[in-house]
């Protein structure tokens, strides 16, 4: 059924929107020069942009009267608001994807990924707010499976980014402070997170030489840095 081919889509989107956080990552450290957060979403709107218009030329304007016109004129739409609308959007969806690839840039992909879930839960609320009606836009209002999902969301973020230390501390505390691992010594959590504010401080933040900012998102793994 219809249903079942749009889970089907759907999924499989999801699947690829999440290897665009690890891929994103990736490229900052793929290259002898690795791209800047800048470059990376000038390129990344360069390539959407020419999808985008590539659709616009084969598809829309043949059929602008049947999808674009008649839907507006149907509405009672008014071409100035919407073209002010479509300004503020642009604007809008700017701001954000240059905060998206400068987070992952300093974050990391993981850290990142969590991000975008807690606003995603945060948007339940702001639709439920704004458009909830029970008559016309029923799947706008809050239902107890959204904010069962929303409070998983939340409390798994504040766990991850709370909690990461101390549990990490924990797992890797009979390895740590002077354990030899294949003639390497590991740091434990305090000495590795002195060693990168002084690598931040002395700028090795930014690009990070291409990965030093991308601690923030990788978990256990931080704390195998060798020494």
């Amino acid at each position: 059924s219809a249903v079942h081919v749009g889970i089907v889509l759907t999924s499989v989107g999801t699947l690829f929107y999440a290897a665009e956080y690890v891929l994103c990552e990736r490229v900052y450290t793929l290259y002898a020069q690795p791209v800047d957060a800048k470059q990376l979403c000038f390129w990344t709107g360069a390539w959407g942009l020419g999808f985008t218009s590539v659709w616009l030329a084969a598809y829309t304007l043949p059929n602008w009267r049947e999808i674009v016109s008649q839907e507006v004129e149907r509405e009672g739409g008014s071409p100035p608001l919407l073209l002010l609308l479509y300004f503020s959007h642009m604007l809008n969806n700017s701001a954000h994807n240059l905060a998206w690839f400068v987070v992952c840039e300093l974050e990391g992909g993981v850290s990142t990924g969590l991000l975008m879930g807690l606003k995603a839960a945060f948007l339940f609320f702001f639709s439920a707010a704004f458009f909830c009606d029970e008559l016309l836009h029923p799947e706008q209002c809050l239902t107890p499976a959204k904010l069962t999902g929303t409070v998983v969301v939340l409390v798994g973020t504040a766990v991850y980014y709370g909690g990461c230390d101390r549990l990490c501390n924990a797992l890797f505390k009979s390895r740590a402070a002077g354990e030899k691992h294949g003639g390497t010594q590991l740091l434990d959590g305090a000495e590795f997170d002195a060693i990168e504010c002084a690598r931040v401080g002395a700028g090795g933040g930014g690009n990070g030489g291409g990965g030093g900012g991308n601690g923030g998102g990788e978990g256990p793994a931080q704390h195998g840095v060798a020494r």
